[in-house]
């Protein structure tokens, strides 16, 4: 064969090359039974061999064709093997599924339920987190931040530093400016409000925002405030009715009839869930205007730019605007922040600690039904024997187990799927006011793969343990039908599988206790106002007909008479903002601190103002009906301002200036000074996690120029008689065109807390649903222990045990196994809640007393689910026990 190989030249195949080997083989046996023949024939040897390989021939191709032909065989019956080895393996689950239907639909559910919510927090965090946003290079795109002198980066710009920085940063492809708000829309059949962004420079191009129809407007229309306007999708169909042509449709905001020049499509609408876009003028100014930071900004970094290059230009900018201008306080440098973090937000700390605590969950799905596995392995032993005394070899053994498990997770799995896609409309209620990009989460081909990916590896996970488990032991013991010795818990299959899923309930437990110990904490805080009695109407007083004083003066004070002639109506005011909304913040000056940059919160209020929301009045006076407009300015202020700037408690007739929130409303070189006329309790203007500050309340009677928009506050019962209906039905009667968007004071509380119950509620679903499953787990284990002890039981009784004994001892094997993962469980949710910090309020991450109530409540509801196999246990004869034995 060496002859005819070195003959044949050099070959390709390997020595370990079977397919080789057998065609070698072949031909070997073929050249030595033609040399025989020779041999026998009167030819030597050698001469015979030699002649045997002259004559076979075949040359290199001939024998790697023959190769070819060998491993192609192989193949097919490799294929053929395979595919009946796995039809064997799939008929074998499904008889035994059909065998122990009760296992099978608790696996499936179990499996459906895991992967379910797994699929879930997929779908959302895939598209909030992992998906780039929806527009084209979406990479290069950043938000542009202030930097404060301390350090500090804050999402608002003022427009002359953007001017600055959009002429002088060559790494900038396109920056433009934007900002957000809610302007009353006009229509032939109502008045509403809508979210609408003004925006500057070239926005669209920016983004590089497709059109559904029409264009963009121009950087010219801009500059030149030109009456057009952008809509949304949405609002094109929903508001507009979707006419096929954009000639001649126009919507009326802000008082300003205004040409649809283009459609966006909602998926790509910036600012999410923004309805219009309107173009704003931008120019260059000094001063006071660069401290207006009322805008924020994006930009589009050019090819060849980096973020840290453009950081780095963008702050020499900044230094040179401090430079040149002094009073520049926001122009310390530059953030460049990468847009996707930006609109994310602090969703993504949410999410992770959501996506983590739903993998917890779908491991404790894995291990509960690996638990079960084990005991069932157990049971299965004298089935496995057989197999491995006939020649089944334990890969196999594996293999079989493991396709049980995979079925029935792929089964439970596409289960999950569908309820997950079924749902999917109903997450995104409920996430939409709390996620951001919530209106791009949808189930695809990619969440449905990642599904079946979870299932199949679920499955796995479920399978391996109890395969690799069952597929050992000794053979002559099983067959010969001895019995291991089951005691107290030590050696009984699943237990350590249920002290898993016992330590990850205890940490998904404590994390939901300490959300909820924060959650109680911050709802208990004292606001300062009452807030449960207050329903609010926003308005915006637009167009000619209100363009001077005395029409908006007339039309608040026609408004609050009827309101307050209403049944139930006990208080009315006004407010510019009203508690819990942005806005009201400014420099002030004191006769011997002007200049300097002292901050206090600056909010226009009508006379009644602390009525309404029950503030007390600790000095002085409230404003009064003698305080008119034209007469003294005069100001109330809180108990923080006084203590800050007249600690000594003599803040009555002092005075100070509103610098940036009046200088240029009056029109006037300086802005007017005002007189403190009282003192009134603190409040948290922010809501539940905000601190009290400075703020300073001015009449709005006597600041006209922010009267108009402004929202009417009712004090009554809240219900029936004080409805939204009510206070839209008291606008329809003074002016029935103007838009009114109506609230409560309470639901606004509740929107500020409304991202810690969402996390809160999904540790609660996760952490209920481990819980039940550490119960099926317990009551498995210990069904399986009671079954596995009848011997041990029956001998007890016969030799005076009582029936209680019994059940004690049960349960201190289940207390055994449910401490142990307790044990493992704290350590666990040590680690587990450094994730929790940042929404932790006046409560620690290792609080002692949470920790205490996850351990007792599991242990408490793992013994109630030990319990009932025990007694069934202990309530067996033991005379039938024994000859059930026998």
């Amino acid at each position: 064969m060496a002859a005819y190989r070195r003959r044949l030249g050099p070959d390709s195949t390997t020595p370990d090359d079977p397919a080789a080997r057998e065609v070698d083989a072949e031909i070997e046996a073929h050249l030595a039974m033609r040399t025989d023949e020779l041999v026998a024939q009167g030819w030597s040897e050698d001469e015979a061999r030699a002649e045997a390989v002259r004559r076979f021939g075949g040359g290199t191709s001939g024998r790697r064709a023959l190769v070819a032909a060998a491993r192609r065989t192989r193949r097919r019956r490799s294929v053929r093997g395979s595919w009946a080895a796995l039809r064997s393996d799939v008929g074998l689950a499904l008889r035994h599924a059909r065998r122990a239907p009760g296992f099978s639909v608790l696996a499936v559910l179990i499996f459906a339920a895991g992967v379910g919510l797994t699929t879930s927090m997929f779908t959302v965090a895939d598209h909030v987190l992992l998906r780039p946003l929806p527009y084209p290079g979406a990479d290069r795109l950043v938000a542009l931040w202030s930097v404060g002198e301390e350090g500090g980066a804050f999402p608002w710009v003022s427009m002359s530093n953007w001017v600055d920085w959009k002429e002088r940063t060559p790494g900038f492809e396109a920056t433009a400016l934007y900002r957000g708000e809610r302007l009353p829309v006009a229509t032939d059949a109502e008045a509403f409000h809508a979210p609408v962004a003004r925006v500057g420079g070239p926005f669209f191009a920016t983004l590089r925002t497709p059109f559904v129809r029409g264009r963009p407007f121009s950087e010219e229309e801009a500059q030149s405030e030109a009456p057009v306007a952008v809509v949304s999708e949405g609002f094109w169909t929903r508001v507009l009715g979707a006419p096929a042509s954009l000639n001649d449709v126009r919507v009326e905001v802000d008082g300003v009839s205004r040409a649809v020049v283009g459609v966006v499509p909602d998926r790509q609408s910036f600012p999410a869930g923004t309805d219009l876009w309107l173009p704003e003028r931008y120019r260059a100014g000094s001063g006071a205007l660069r401290n207006n930071i009322n805008y924020e900004a994006v930009a589009r970094l050019g090819d060849d730019a980096s973020p840290e290059q453009v950081g780095a230009q963008l702050d020499g900018v900044a230094r040179d605007i401090r430079t040149s201008d002094p009073e520049a306080l926001y122009s310390w440098g530059v953030s460049v922040r990468p847009l996707r973090d930006v609109v994310t937000g602090g969703a993504r700390s949410y999410l992770v600690l959501l996506a983590v605590s739903v993998g917890f969950l779908l491991i404790v799905a894995c291990a509960n039904l690996a638990g079960l596995s084990l005991a069932r392995a157990r049971r299965r032993q004298r089935e496995t024997a057989v197999h491995l005394a006939l020649g089944a070899g334990r890969g196999r053994i594996v293999r079989r187990v493991v396709t049980e498990h995979l079925l029935l997770a792929l089964a439970g799995g596409s289960l999950g799927v569908a309820v997950a896609w079924l749902t999917t409309d109903v997450l995104l209620t409920r996430l939409a006011a709390v996620v951001p990009r919530a209106h791009e989460v949808g189930f695809d081909l990619r969440v449905a793969a990642f599904g079946i990916a979870a299932a199949a590896g679920a499955g796995i996970l479920a399978g391996i343990v109890p395969a690799l488990r069952g597929s050992r032991g000794d053979l002559s013991t099983v067959l010969s039908g001895a019995r291991g010795d089951v005691r107290g818990g030590r050696g009984l299959p699943g237990a350590v599988m249920v002290g898993t899923e016992v330590a990850l309930a205890v940490a998904l437990l404590v994390a939901g206790g300490l959300l909820f110990r924060s959650l109680q904490a911050v709802v208990s805080t004292d606001l300062g106002f009452d807030a449960e009695r207050v329903m609010a109407a926003d308005m915006t007083l637009a167009g000619d007909r209100y363009a001077d004083d005395e029409a908006r003066a007339a039309f608040w004070s026609a408004v609050g008479a009827a309101a307050a002639a209403r049944p139930g109506v006990e208080t009315v005011a006004t407010a510019n903002p009203m508690p819990m909304r942005d806005g009201g913040r400014g420099f002030i000056d004191l006769p011997d601190r002007e200049g300097e940059d002292i901050g206090a919160g600056y909010y226009v209020v009508g006379e009644r103002y602390f009525d309404v929301l029950d503030v007390p009045l600790l000095e002085g006076r409230s404003f009064e009906p003698s305080d008119a407009a034209g007469t003294e300015r005069v100001a109330v202020i809180n108990r923080s301002m006084a203590r800050r700037f007249w600690p000594g408690g003599d803040a009555l007739g002092r005075r100070v200036r509103a610098r940036s929130m009046e200088q240029w409303v009056f029109g006037t070189p300086t802005a007017p000074w005002i007189t403190v006329v009282g003192v009134v309790e603190d409040t948290r203007q922010y809501g539940f996690e905000s601190d009290p500050d400075a703020d300073m309340f001015v009449l709005d009677r006597q600041v006209p120029y922010y009267t108009r928009s402004m929202s009417l506050m009712v004090e009554g019962r809240v219900g029936a008689e004080l409805s939204p209906d009510f206070l839209r039905s008291v606008v329809r009667e003074v002016d029935p065109s103007v838009a009114v968007q109506v609230t409560t004071l309470q639901a606004g509380l509740e929107g500020l807390t409304e991202e810690r119950r969402l996390v809160l509620s999904g540790l609660g679903l996760f952490g209920g649903a481990s819980v039940l499953l550490v119960c099926l787990g317990i009551y498995g284990l210990m069904s399986f222990a009671a079954g596995e002890r009848t011997r041990e039981m029956a001998v007890r009784v016969a030799l005076g045990a009582e029936r209680g004994q019994l059940v004690g001892l049960m349960l201190v094997g289940a207390l055994k196994v449910v401490l142990a993962g307790a044990a493992a469980g704290l350590v666990g949710a040590w680690l587990f809640t450094r994730l929790l910090e940042s929404f932790l309020v006046d409560v620690r991450p290792a609080d002692p007393t949470t920790y205490a109530l996850a351990v007792v409540l599991l242990t408490g509801v793992a013994l109630a689910a030990a319990l009932v196999p025990s007694l069934r246990a202990a309530r067996r004869d033991p005379l039938e026990a024994l000859r059930a034995e026998a």
